[in-house]
């Protein structure tokens, strides 16, 4: 064998498919990894019959295209995408010239080497057969886990949808209940008041001029008191309208919540990104803010929610 030739080989053969691809970059080669794969390892497989070569009158072509195979091995090895100034348009370049090469190495040695080893060793035909048969059923099976993984993927996002629907209605249910608890306590305070004004008309304004002073004392006692006592019951009435109307603004508050965040989380592009949506919109539903009715600092605590997500998602990171 041709010395340059057989160098060559030895050069390609020495790459390592992994570090051609780059899986973990984000400008990566993994769409042509089998090809590399292959290329490499036909590419090594001509330095075991040296005799083959004795019978080509012309291997300057070979050793080109061999040449150029290596340069453009070299040339993935060394791509970044950070100090490229268009990577994707270099990235797809290098791509097609590997396909083009591999199109070119097969027609003017690649297949007539098959050929020339198949003659000398009939059994192997067979058996590259029976590798083309299982290389056929691996492909089969690949597509049909990436059609499962497809299936899987668009149940768990109905899964998801369900999930945020069954949570929708519990707020909605809850704000409906409060929001009917609220208009009974509205009308029980409505009458509440009229009665104490109706109690005041009568105890206080018309009053019984043949009563003693000693009865007169006792008798507007008792009707303070009285009249205390229905104030007391209007009180509370009014405290619980306020209660049952700021829950019914929160749970509607929540219900609308939920049903924006799943249109958002959707049009996110990456994980990542619908993780940060999720936290907000758990902020957003547990720091629902005043409503009006209650005035306190309960809703600010809603923030802690936050941190016991961060912490959980940090602990299942680790």
């Amino acid at each position: 064998m041709d010395e340059e030739l057989k160098n060559l080989i030895k050069s390609v053969s020495e790459f390592k498919v992994e570090e051609l691809i780059k899986k973990e970059k984000e400008f990566n080669f993994v769409d042509i990894g089998d090809l590399i794969k292959d290329l490499i390892d036909r590419i090594s497989s001509l330095k075991q019959h040296p005799e083959y070569f004795t019978t080509i009158t012309d291997i300057n072509p070979i050793k080109n295209l061999i040449s150029q195979l290596y340069n453009v091995f070299q040339r993935i090895k060394e791509f970044d995408a950070t100090k490229s100034p268009n990577p994707v348009s270099e990235r797809s370049n290098l791509i097609n010239h590997v396909k083009n090469l591999n199109n070119d190495l097969e027609n003017l040695i690649l297949q007539r080497y098959q050929l020339y080893l198949d003659r000398k060793n009939p059994k192997r035909d067979n058996i590259r057969k029976l590798e083309d048969q299982l290389n056929s059923k691996i492909k089969i099976f690949e597509e049909k886990e990436e059609e499962m993984d497809r299936i899987l993927k668009s149940v768990r996002e109905k899964v998801g949808e369900i999930g945020i629907t069954e949570y929708e209605k519990v707020f909605d249910d809850e704000a409906i209940s409060n929001k009917k608890a609220a208009y009974i306590w509205l009308l029980v305070s409505i009458l509440i008041f009229a009665v104490s004004v109706y109690l005041f008309i009568k105890l206080f304004l018309y009053n019984n001029s043949n009563l003693t002073t000693s009865n007169t004392l006792y008798d507007s006692v008792n009707r303070t008191m009285f009249l205390a006592i229905v104030g007391y019951a209007l009180f509370q009435s009014v405290k619980n309208y306020n209660a049952r109307m700021h829950l019914y603004l929160k749970n509607l508050h929540r219900r609308n919540c939920l049903r924006v965040f799943d249109k958002i989380r959707n049009s996110a592009f990456d994980n990542g990104t619908k993780d940060e949506i999720l936290k907000f919109a758990s902020k957003t539903i547990f720091e629902s803010g005043e409503t009006g009715f209650i005035q306190n600092s309960e809703d600010s605590k809603g923030y802690g929610t936050i941190n016991i997500i961060d912490k959980v998602e940090k602990s299942l990171k680790k």
